[in-house]
């Protein structure tokens, strides 16, 4: 009988070892989260400051991070906003190969957003406005015609939007 009691205090023992160990590991998981959502978060309001102050290049940078480490719709939109503006800069700078890179991302970005809630006109209103600054870049007009497509659609989910048909004209001319 001391037997079978050593056995089973063996037992509970790597029992709560397991338990104790799991729950660690979970804490800790979750902790990693919030700590990276925290300084995600951080990242991005300092890139919207950049932002504010048109310093486009490290507001690109901060809320790259922000995306890297909590990818979220919204810092997502914002970064592909950022991205666009980045790439009409690096255009005036005869970076074409960067150029490229940064509007491939920027589209990227902007497509997860929209997919993620294809139903926000924000996202659209970022779309048409990435499409106009593609537009300047590569004076290709198909961006024209992909900024009227993503107003149109914002106008058809949120017809009384004041700003849309302004925008839309801002297109046509």
């Amino acid at each position: 009988q001391n037997e079978s009691t050593a056995v089973h205090a063996v037992h509970m023992n790597a029992a709560r070892r397991l338990q104790t160990g799991l729950v660690s590991t979970g804490f800790l998981f979750g902790l990693t989260w919030l700590l990276m959502g925290y300084v995600a978060d951080t990242q991005y309001a300092q890139g919207l400051l950049y932002e504010a102050s048109s310093d486009y290049i490290k507001a690109y940078e901060r809320v790259s991070t922000a995306v890297n480490l909590h990818p979220e719709p919204v810092y997502m939109d914002k970064l592909s906003y950022l991205g666009a503006n980045v790439a009409l800069i690096a255009a005036y700078q005869g970076k074409t190969s960067l150029v490229k890179d940064l509007i491939t991302n920027s589209r990227i970005y902007n497509l997860r957003a929209l997919q993620s809630s294809p139903k926000n006109i924000q996202y659209w209103k970022t779309t048409a406005k990435n499409n106009l600054l593609y537009y300047q870049v590569a004076l290709d007009t198909k961006y024209l015609k992909e900024g009227i497509s993503s107003v149109e659609t914002a106008m058809a989910l949120a017809p009384t939007e004041p700003k849309l048909p302004y925008t839309l004209a801002v297109f046509y001319s």
